[in-house]
């Protein structure tokens, strides 16, 4: 359900929602209930529910949709995080785990 600028596809959800509804009558509201009810638990915060591939995914094209030259793809995209990601950010959790580890 992503275009290839990195966008929501609304088309297209709204056609497979609209043959969800074809097999189980009233699945529109049933989301609708489901989504309330875990916003209410844990907010609207989108990375609370969108898995972070599907993230990942959308800025690749995204990214390549503002590049004419050349396009990126989510496996170079990834490569690229990772290998530039500060680990100092989250070396709490490194220590956690060794302490972790070593008890």
């Amino acid at each position: 359900f992503i275009t290839n600028k990195g966008l929501p596809n609304e088309f297209n959800f709204e056609k497979y929602l609209n043959e969800i509804e074809t097999h189980i009558p009233n699945a529109n509201s049933d989301i609708n209930n489901t989504i309330s009810k875990l916003e209410s638990i844990y907010g609207t915060e989108s990375t609370c529910f969108i898995c972070g591939k599907y993230f990942l995914d959308s800025l690749s094209k995204y990214l390549s949709s503002k590049l004419e030259k050349k396009k990126i793809g989510s496996e170079e995209l990834k490569s690229f995080l990772i290998s530039n990601f500060d680990i100092k950010s989250i070396e709490y959790v490194k220590d956690k785990l060794y302490t972790y580890i070593i008890s």
